[in-house]
């Protein structure tokens, strides 16, 4: 955020029992049209909850549609990184 503030990603999870008797915890984050600025580097991203979503968000509310969209770009902001910043490199996979 330019200013900083805390945010959260809308994700969902589960824990899903395999029929060995092990519990497997699996999650996503849930993506959305991209607003202007994110547009420019890809064609979605995260459902971005500011803090004070985040009771609408855990509460019991089947679908809370009003979360479901862009977030605004003019409070957001990119920051710069070089194919060396990410673990895939150091992996030896190409991004």
């Amino acid at each position: 955020m330019k200013d900083r503030s805390a945010f959260a990603l809308a994700g969902i999870w589960e824990v899903w029992q395999h029929p060995a008797g092990i519990d497997i915890r699996t999650f996503a984050v849930l993506a959305c049209a991209p607003n202007k600025m994110m547009s420019a580097i890809h064609n979605c991203m995260p459902v971005v909850l500011r803090s004070n979503d985040y009771g609408v968000w855990l509460s019991s509310e089947p679908y809370p549609s009003d979360l479901m969209k862009r977030f605004e770009a003019d409070a957001t902001t990119l920051w710069p990184i070089t194919p060396a910043s990410c673990p895939s490199e150091k992996l030896g996979l190409k991004i």
